[in-house]
């Protein structure tokens, strides 16, 4: 798992995605929605179910990313970065 800033295009400043790629399969990547790198606590946890950090989780079994930060806000060019699906939950 990795953050992937996207600070070269004026409105995406403070952007970014995380990249997860299988390791038993490594040409499969999945790509959460753009946050804002400023709200995210990057501290790392995986196990046998999940790999994320805090705000961020993904869910090997659904494939599925959940967002739990509380003001995470969508934004309009997920549709070209994201390509998991994904649910948020305010907390």
């Amino acid at each position: 798992m990795e953050s992937v800033r996207v600070d070269g295009i004026f409105f995406l400043r403070r952007m970014a995605y995380l990249r997860v790629i299988d390791t038993q399969a490594p040409e499969t990547v999945y790509r959460t929605p753009l946050y804002n790198t400023q709200s995210l606590d990057m501290r790392v946890f995986e196990n046998d179910h999940e790999v994320g950090i805090y705000w961020i989780r993904f869910d090997w079994q659904k494939n599925l990313f959940v967002i739990s930060m509380p003001e995470w806000e969508e934004h309009g060019m997920n549709v070209f970065v994201s390509n998991a699906p994904y649910t948020h939950f305010k907390n």
